[in-house]
Formats: structure tokens, sequence, C-alpha cells
């Protein structure tokens, strides 16, 4: 469990295999599929560099795959964190150009 600042309420964190990115590693686009029920629907999509800066952040409905723009940015090594209003998970990504 994690607390959630900006609502102070606990988020479960899931298993990684709750989520499927790929291609990985990526370099213009990135397919996003959720295995885990209890992240389906709209989720924030966030995107952060290894500094911790927030490089992309987006709202998505994952009831279906969902592909996400990464062209702007530049190669390195980020984390990509899904959340809704009750879980959370986050999972390594690389992008190549």
């Amino acid at each position: 469990w994690e607390d959630d600042d900006d609502t102070n309420i606990k988020k479960e964190i899931l298993l990684p295999t709750a989520v499927a990115l790929y291609p990985n590693p990526a370099s213009s686009y990135l397919s996003l599929e959720v295995n885990d029920s209890r992240l389906q629907g709209q989720v924030e999509v966030t995107i952060i560099d290894m500094t911790g800066a927030v490089v992309l952040s987006q709202n998505v409905d994952t009831s279906a795959k969902t592909l996400i723009n990464i062209e702007t940015l530049p190669t390195g090594q980020y984390t990509v964190r899904l959340r809704n209003d009750k879980n959370l998970i986050g999972k390594k990504l690389t992008i190549i150009k």
C-alpha cells in the first residue's frame, strides 16, 4: 500500500503482470494493455524520466488496447506509472531513437 499525496487515500500496488507495455524498447509509440480488472476504465498514465520529472501525463481508457505517442521523448530510461482511484503500478520503459 502507498499513501497518495494528492488525496491521502491508500492505493494498492499491483503486480507487474497487471499491465503489458510493448514494444520495450520503444521509439515512437507505446502499446498498453491492462490485464487486471482493477485498472480497467479511466486511468492516469504518467511517464517519468530518471531525474523524477514528469515528461508525459494523460488520462486514457484502458478498456481496450491503448497507444501512447512517445515520439517527442528522447532516448533514455523511464518509469511508466498507471493509477486510478484505488490502484497503482509502475513499469520500466526504454526509449531508443
